[in-house]
């Protein structure tokens, strides 16, 4: 069985949405490692970005 990591995960921003503005979740994801974002509840709602690990 294969071991996930940060990189393996997805945020979706509407869970954090009353927390963190889009700015500051892209961060937050690079910051923690986590591989992709996406934007949910956002004019952005269809579209997935990835994070490169640092």
């Amino acid at each position: 069985m294969r071991t996930l990591s940060a990189a393996d995960l997805s945020l979706n921003t509407a869970t954090v949405s009353k927390q963190w503005t889009l700015e500051e979740c892209i961060e937050g994801c690079v910051r923690h490692g986590i591989g992709g974002i996406s934007p949910g509840g956002t004019s952005y709602r269809n579209v997935v970005w990835t994070v490169p690990p640092s």
